[in-house]
């Protein structure tokens, strides 16, 4: 059968803290012990000091002397164009300087129409400066050949007397000889050399 009151646990009921002091209530439930072993105070202005982001940031964020002002990039209009700042409209007055030029174009062009004074006898200056030679200049301005004859060279076998009479195999390899080179009677071989037959193996002990 269940009880018919259920256990109050074993924290204190409301009814209980009560009774009690609310500063030893607080202190028990809503204070640690950190807290109560280094109490915190709050700081004095000349304490807490300057903060210099207030000094470096000017301009960049709202400081305590100056406030943040934000940019405006001015419009482009069509000056700002390269082609609009190359190709400015010309001052007038222009008109009288291309008439002039072309007066006198026209007169030099007119002018030489004429014949020159200058006389063409069909020889140019190249041709005057640098006069060409006979035949028998260009024959005898040759030069005869300075090439080296072609004799004998001892690339492979010197001239003179050579200090090698006998080669490496010669004289590694020469024909053996000796008293041991004579022909001398073989022996026959053994009897029963060759018998034919399986092998018998040995009696096995019971």
């Amino acid at each position: 059968m269940p009880p018919l009151y259920p256990s109050p646990g074993p924290f204190p009921s409301h009814q209980a803290l009560a009774a009690v002091d609310k500063d030893q209530v607080r202190k028990a439930y809503y204070e640690t012990t950190s807290s109560r072993a280094l109490p915190g105070r709050e700081v004095s202005e000349e304490i807490r000091g300057e903060n210099f982001l207030n000094v470096h940031c000017i301009g960049q964020r709202n400081t305590r002397y100056l406030q943040w002002t934000r940019n405006f990039a001015p419009l482009t209009t069509r000056v700002a164009c390269h082609h609009t700042k190359t190709y400015v409209p010309l001052p007038l007055g222009d008109n009288k300087i291309n008439m002039d030029l072309a007066k006198s174009f026209k007169s030099g062009w007119q002018q030489s129409k004429g014949g020159s004074s200058a006389a063409m006898d069909g020889c140019s200056m190249y041709e005057g400066h640098f006069v060409g030679c006979s035949a028998k200049e260009l024959q005898n301005a040759r030069q005869p050949s300075r090439k080296p004859p072609q004799t004998l060279t001892h690339t492979v076998c010197p001239a003179g007397a050579l200090l090698e009479l006998q080669s490496h195999e010669h004289r590694r390899f020469a024909a053996p000889s000796g008293p041991g080179l004579r022909s001398q009677r073989v022996k026959p071989p053994r009897p029963n050399l060759e018998m034919g037959g399986a092998a018998v193996d040995p009696a096995k002990r019971r």
